[in-house]
């Protein structure tokens, strides 16, 4: 990574450890808003699905916070068996589990979850498939929270750098006004 100077207490850029740190504080801290959206609306008798959960991080904090019960998703065998590991280890794989599904297509039975939330997966897929799936496995008074990335509705096609964002990470960013559609 090269060598920085010393700006006075700033994290160096080389120091992988403190950027890890640092990095882990905050997507735990986006984890931890996303759920603040769905305070009182989720108890230890909820069962929620984490769509696209990634390692995992948002599910167990899903079930830290509320004590519910938790179905995570990803499409990257790895990653799954990897979470699974951490629940098994933690102490929780029969309250949080982790399976190999693609959110526009879910093998869950409808209205099976009282809540679902997605963390910076929504960029992956069209929304339009993503949302009439959540419609279906989520129960009627159910409850939706999502946190993304997203272009300004006013810049969705001319804006070069969410286009590089979207080239590096192979993804594409929605606008607002596509999530409220």
């Amino acid at each position: 990574l090269g060598e920085v100077p010393d700006l006075g207490g700033v994290v160096h850029r080389n120091d992988r450890t403190e950027i890890g740190r640092i990095l882990y504080d905050l997507e735990r801290a986006q984890s931890l808003y996303l759920l603040s959206l769905l305070d009182g609306r989720i108890t230890s008798n909820s069962r929620v699905l984490d769509a696209g959960s990634g390692s995992g991080g948002t599910s167990f904090d899903l079930n830290e916070v509320y004590g519910c019960v938790v179905d995570g998703i990803n499409i990257a065998y790895e990653q799954v068996d990897f979470t699974n590991q951490m629940a098994r280890e933690r102490g929780v794989d029969g309250k949080v589990r982790f399976h190999v599904m693609n959110m526009r297509r879910m093998s869950f039975d409808d209205g099976t979850f009282d809540a679902a939330v997605t963390n910076e997966s929504t960029m992956y897929v069209d929304l339009n498939e993503l949302y009439r799936e959540l419609a279906r496995i989520i129960k009627t008074g159910g409850i939706y929270a999502t946190v993304s990335w997203a272009r300004a509705d006013d810049h969705v096609l001319d804006n070069p750098y969410a286009d590089e964002v979207d080239k590096h990470y192979s993804t594409r960013m929605h606008s607002p006004g596509a999530y409220l559609d």
